[in-house]
């Protein structure tokens, strides 16, 4: 694309917007059919000797060319550029603004800078002490704009002032995420040569969240064969992959049966599924082998899925032995206070550094645990509320590596008591520590008649 050097205009601002948009090119004569606004006005911040508050403002252009018009001629290619139904090649642009809050301490002059590939303009501080605005807008013909996006105004192209207008669903739809069986359905629909978005709409599954309207409108574009190709490699590689993954859950399923041949079945019955099945857990029973190989089920522990003890098992191996206690274990595993002692004075007590798969593990798990109601998890949500997030989840942990040895060295079963029971208890060392406070100083505590109102203690 061509580029101007920063240029001053004095015209009203949304007015300014299509009128810049429309002046990008010397000769090139596009049109501006909406505006949008994807990230609101955001406070910048002012200097001290700035008297005037600005504000930034995101957002794309979208418009179209006639490819037939000489004027557009010096865009490459532009007769091959797929057209809509008006024969026209459509586009979009994306700005960024820095203008005053109060637009009514503006000085009316805009700055309008058409940087290479989308850089945003800045305005010094003495323009800003004037009221200056600064306008950055660049022709990115290849972005479609930002996923993230959270549109909440747009301004027509021919409104005069920049009026907040509630945007409509033929002008924003968010782009829904390709996964799952209708992503997959889509994306092998537009590898095999269907780019009709009516036709690719009806791949949805009847339990995907997104509607057939929604899908139909983020299908609806340009597809380039260029990107076409790049999906088809994608796609191959993609099903490279699970391809692969799948000869692997062979392999492994193969390895536990061999494991389990010299093996006795247990005696008690397996116990009932606690954790809903992972979307990356292999394709066979995972827990019913681990279980004749363990001999316990070690997925009744909350935040230990079949698979979460499948890995444990891969990095730790089935005899405990090896580590005469838990506190080895959990030594071993670096979730363990490593204290630096010198002088008889605790220097440092952080975990040590390790790069150890299972450590690994047992924080994922610690930090799923932390989400449910369960007296782990209320552990978890009391140390995060005192001491932060991070050292919650190394105790947590190594409660639950403490959990996994036990149940796996003395074949200690895993009983929940619940998160209220724990709240209970913690309440009730709360007040022993705080009575036996008190008698150290010669009082004595009196539970009070009136009601209060209950307070969390997780």
């Amino acid at each position: 694309m061509l580029c101007k050097p920063l240029k001053a205009l004095r015209t009203p601002l949304a007015a300014c917007l299509a009128a810049a948009f429309a002046a990008w090119g010397p000769s090139a004569d596009a049109r501006v059919t909406r505006i949008i606004i994807d990230r609101p006005a955001t406070p910048l911040a002012q200097g001290p000797t700035e008297p005037i508050a600005y504000e930034t403002i995101t957002g794309r252009a979208f418009g179209e060319l006639d490819p037939m018009d000489s004027h557009n001629s010096i865009i490459t290619d532009i007769t091959l550029a797929p057209r809509n139904g008006n024969g026209m090649v459509e586009y979009i642009a994306s700005f960024f603004i820095v203008k005053p809050v109060d637009m009514s301490k503006s000085s009316r002059l805009m700055w309008h800078d058409v940087p290479n590939r989308g850089g945003r303009i800045t305005i010094s501080s003495d323009l800003r002490t004037q009221g200056d605005i600064g306008l950055s807008g660049a022709w990115q013909g290849d972005n479609a704009g930002a996923s993230d996006a959270s549109p909440a105004t747009r301004v027509p192209a021919d409104a005069a002032s920049p009026t907040p207008v509630a945007p409509s669903t033929n002008e924003w739809v968010k782009v829904p995420v390709l996964t799952g069986v209708t992503g997959m359905k889509i994306v092998r629909a537009i590898v095999d040569g269907t780019h009709d978005p009516d036709v690719l709409a009806q791949h949805r599954d009847v339990r995907c969240k997104e509607s057939v309207d929604t899908i139909r409108e983020a299908l609806t574009g340009n597809y380039r064969p260029e990107h076409v190709v790049a999906l088809r490699h994608a796609l191959e590689v993609y099903d490279f992959f699970q391809a692969k993954v799948a000869e692997c859950d062979v392999e492994i399923e193969s390895v536990l049966r061999d494991l389990n041949n010299d093996r006795p079945m247990p005696t008690a019955p397996l116990p009932s599924v606690r954790h809903a099945r992972g979307r990356n857990e292999p394709a066979f029973d995972v827990r019913k082998s681990l279980y004749t190989l363990l001999g316990a089920d070690l997925s009744q522990i909350h935040g230990l899925g079949p698979y979460s003890v499948l890995r444990l098992v891969a990095e730790c191996g089935d005899d405990m032995r090896k580590w005469p206690t838990a506190k080895h274990f959990t030594s071993w595993l670096t979730l363990a206070p490593g204290n630096k002692i010198s002088g008889g004075r605790v220097l440092s007590s952080k975990t040590r550094r390790s790069s150890n798969r299972a450590a690994a593990l047992l924080r994922i798990a610690a930090v799923n645990v932390g989400r449910t109601q369960t007296a782990i998890g209320a552990f978890y949500r009391r140390l995060a509320a005192r001491i932060g997030k991070a050292k919650a989840v190394t105790a947590t942990a190594r409660k639950l590596a403490v959990l996994f040895y036990n149940a796996l060295r003395f074949g200690l079963a895993y009983a929940d008591p619940g998160a209220s029971y724990y709240e209970e208890r913690y309440k009730q060392r709360v007040l022993h520590h705080l009575q036996r406070r008190a008698r150290q100083m010669g009082f004595v505590l009196v539970p009070s008649t009136e009601p209060t109102a209950a307070a969390g203690v997780s």
